[in-house]
């Protein structure tokens, strides 16, 4: 027997249940569908939501909702440098598409709220209406992020949307920095709430939040703690002498990379041994297949020096206009050093002096300082075991 269902009824506002926010939203889109759809297709959608409404399959409603996609952006690029129509618009849209979203909390499995979701990621990445469209990619990355916060960070399901997110932003690079914003926690969130993720798929992400994160190393050093290789080792090597911020060396790689590293690590480094170092035959070698800019190492290389002549000093009063570091902005690179977190201090400018509070170790000194405490706790070990044979 077929019952018979009166649309009329359901999304004119007169039913009894027009208060379900699902019919409030899909009643309140009716006119932005109809334009979209034409009359006859809207209408053949009013007439499957309401079928699917009353006989609760939320899953096909999900996928019959989700299904006019292109028509609501494809509707929103129309109004491209319309400014009061887009916002108008995307507010219907972003009520359409979070209706859309809180059907899976009405699902009964867990392999239909995975399969959605999935299908939710695709279907608003891949959708694109004719010609670019600022507002699309707006409303796009906004609904992501609904989907995203919508998920407990403690679902291990965030991690689908994780994947999602970067694929997009990988696809749309200006909008890379707001993604990011949103992802940079991911080896915490996998670790603090035990996500059973396997080292492929963690070398994965980070790989792909490396791709959309300003600076990347912390992430190629995730990647390097799943799967170890030299080639990575390298390359997180290479990516701290191109980062302008990164003043910290600890790779051991072998090669030109390497001898650069130790270098910049030496506590007696000279800016003419390192200019040495560059221009020589390896050194433009070296430039050139890894894509370095020789002053950008330079400014390293004093930046180091400005730490060692500090750590150095017995006084911890340094003449900024005497340190050895060839530039014409002493007090610059000293504020780079103190920005880097290398030095602990304050500049005297009255005076031109460096006043230090601290130096950071070195990573060869930190190295040798872990040895002497194996050394020294052996040695009180060995005496110990000495007195309790005694």
């Amino acid at each position: 027997m077929t019952t018979f269902v009166d649309t009329s009824v359901l999304l004119s506002g007169h039913d009894a249940s027009d208060q379900d926010p699902v019919v409030v939203v899909v009643r309140s889109a009716q006119q932005m569908l109809r334009e979209g759809l034409g009359e006859s297709e809207s209408g053949n959608f009013e007439k499957k939501f309401a079928e699917k409404y009353y006989s609760q399959e939320w899953a096909n409603i999900f996928d019959l909702m989700l299904g006019n996609t292109c028509v609501i952006f494809k509707r929103l690029a129309a109004e491209e440098g319309q400014v009061e129509s887009i916002g108008r618009i995307s507010k219907t849209a972003e009520g359409y598409f979070d209706v859309v979203l809180s059907l899976l909390s009405k699902m009964e499995s867990v392999e239909e709220v995975v399969e959605r979701i999935e299908k939710f990621i695709d279907t608003i990445i891949i959708t694109e209406p004719r010609g670019s469209s600022n507002a699309v990619s707006i409303l796009k990355l906004r609904l992501l992020t609904t989907l995203f916060n919508f998920l407990s960070v403690r679902v291990q399901l965030r991690f689908v949307v994780i994947r999602g997110l970067c694929r997009f932003a990988r696809e749309n690079p200006k909008i890379a920095s707001q993604v990011f914003a949103l992802v940079k926690d991911t080896d915490w969130w996998i670790s603090q709430y035990e996500w059973e993720i396997s080292n492929e798929e963690k070398f994965e992400i980070f790989a792909e939040i490396a791709d959309i994160a300003s600076s990347k190393i912390h992430y190629m050093q995730q990647q390097f703690a799943v799967k170890p290789s030299e080639e990575l080792k390298t390359q997180i090597a290479v990516a701290s002498l191109k980062d302008e911020t990164v003043f910290e060396f600890t790779s051991s790689t072998p090669g030109m990379v390497g001898k650069c590293i130790t270098l910049l690590n030496s506590s007696t480094l000279t800016m003419g041994e390192f200019k040495t170092f560059l221009a020589s035959a390896d050194g433009q070698s070296f430039l050139k297949m890894n894509q370095l800019i020789d002053e950008s190492l330079c400014e390293k290389a004093r930046v180091m020096i400005v730490r060692n002549a500090a750590a150095n000093e017995p006084t911890r009063r340094v003449s900024i206009s005497k340190l050895p570091i060839d530039s014409e902005d002493p007090f610059g690179v000293v504020v780079k050093a103190i920005r880097a977190g290398l030095i602990s201090g304050s500049i005297n400018e009255v005076d031109g002096l460096l006043e230090v509070l601290a130096v950071k170790p070195a990573a060869g000194e930190i190295a040798g300082q872990w040895n002497n405490a194996k050394h020294n706790l052996a040695k009180l070990c060995a005496a110990t075991r000495r007195r309790i044979i005694e």
